[in-house]
């Protein structure tokens, strides 16, 4: 079989090079050739418009590596296109045969490493195959690498994983290696990975710490974001059908709610107060939770302000939040994977009563207050791969007419039954939907 891939390697390479040498005929006729296959290439969905995937290859600049990718590089070197920087597929700083080659063995599935550009906004450069992999984080990732089908690739965990809430949605990660956290150096080495997967913001010198592990700073907590990354995450495990599934599933009601919430002006969007599990500590426009309720068509009120810490949560005055009077409070709860197991609402229904009875709101006569349109969300809703829940929630909260046939509930459960293989109760929403 080997022999065989290697025979299939030179003859695309030999194909490769035989299409440069009919390059030198006229322009023109490459310029037609570019045309009719990149444009079938470029076929996005409607919330997407903008978007480039950010991987060495992606010489034409939009949401896939393809033949229209191939063609572009090799007029870019005849000089009948402009050069992009994502053109050097080889990442070695020239435009040549090389990336050519390369941006058709990324295509095949045959290509020995890729460059791409993470989340912290940093060239990374992975060898491939990646086949041993430990992750550093509260778990996001571990969802991720489920529904990219690659769990058995995990060799080791961090103690987050091992706790609850985590602990009950990831049992096949509770027999491997705890490696306590990104900064236990020495736990992670004895493992052996070839990546380790962690948070765009942690330990900038992780790499110098760890010789020969290459370190992938992908979120999977931030909606806005999370396209993108699974599909680069994809395109470094060999998974991009199945990357593309998942956008293509949850773009699905994405685009349900954009099309309706476009129909709102700014009046008719309701000011959001969004509270983490710590009081008075909300989420600006970086956090997690703010570009859900920007989806469903609420306002932030705090998408302006400056954050502390990790720069997206800022802890701020009551007085500031009784000034900006927001018609919806949304507090946080039960952790990353909480609310999944979960059929007991004495938690949620004591975390609405703290926040209702909180005496400069009542005194105040917050409209959110007034109204009782105070909710308690597990944070699982908006932080992880499921982001799409949020949105849906929040969009039947902040306007129940539109989204009338909407059911969030059944929307997750579709969710968790398609790419966790295990429906189970769960506590996401209180006060919850009536029936």
């Amino acid at each position: 079989m080997k022999t065989k891939t290697k025979i299939v390697v030179l003859v695309e390479i030999a194909i490769v090079l035989c299409s440069l040498f009919l390059m030198a005929i006229p322009a023109i006729a490459a310029e037609q050739v570019v045309t009719q296959e990149v444009s079938a290439s470029e076929v996005i969905t409607a919330s997407e418009d903008d978007y480039v995937l950010g991987i060495y290859g992606n010489a034409n600049e939009d949401d896939t590596i393809d033949m229209g990718d191939v063609v572009y590089t090799k007029l870019t070197i005849f000089g009948k296109k402009p050069k992009t920087e994502l053109c050097d597929a080889k990442y070695d700083g020239r435009i040549n045969v090389l990336d050519v080659i390369q941006t058709k063995l990324i295509i095949l599935g045959k290509e020995k490493e890729i460059t791409f550009v993470d989340t912290a906004d940093e060239i990374v450069t992975v060898k491939k195959p990646v086949e041993r992999i430990v992750i550093c984080s509260c778990g996001e990732q571990g969802e991720a690498l489920r529904i990219l089908d690659a769990m058995d690739k995990v060799v080791g965990v961090s103690s987050r994983i091992q706790e609850e809430p985590a602990k009950s949605f990831f049992p096949e990660f509770q027999e491997l290696p705890n490696v306590g956290s990104w900064d236990n150096y020495e736990a992670i080495l004895s493992l052996n990975p070839d990546a380790v997967i962690l948070y765009h913001w942690a330990e900038p010198e992780l790499e110098k710490k760890l010789p020969g592990v290459t370190a992938i700073r992908l979120n999977f907590y931030r909606g806005f974001q999370c396209f993108d990354e699974m599909r680069k995450l994809g395109y470094i495990l060999d998974r991009e059908e199945e990357a593309q599934e998942y956008v293509d599933f949850i773009d699905g009601y994405l685009s349900i709610v954009e099309e309706r919430v476009e129909t709102l002006s700014e009046d008719e969007k309701p000011r959001v107060y969004v509270e983490t599990t710590k009081p008075w500590r909300t989420a600006n426009k970086e956090g997690g939770p703010a570009s859900p309720i920007r989806m469903a068509g609420g306002r932030n009120i705090a998408e302006d302000v400056e954050g502390s810490e990790t720069g997206m949560i800022a802890d701020i005055d009551p007085e500031w939040v009784i000034k900006q009077n927001p018609e919806f409070i949304i507090k946080l709860w039960l952790g990353f994977f909480g609310g999944y197991g979960e059929d007991d609402l004495g938690s949620l229904k004591e975390a609405r009563e703290e926040i209702m009875t909180r005496t400069v709101l009542v005194l105040a006569r917050v409209d959110a207050i007034q109204n009782e349109k105070v909710y308690i969300i597990s944070t699982g809703a908006f932080y992880l791969p499921c982001f799409h829940t949020s949105v849906v929630h929040l969009a039947k909260l902040f306007h129940p007419d539109l989204f009338e046939d909407l059911d969030p509930r059944a929307i997750h459960q579709e969710y968790l039954e398609k790419y966790h293989k295990n429906p189970r109760d769960f506590v996401y929403i209180y006060p919850p939907f009536e029936d």
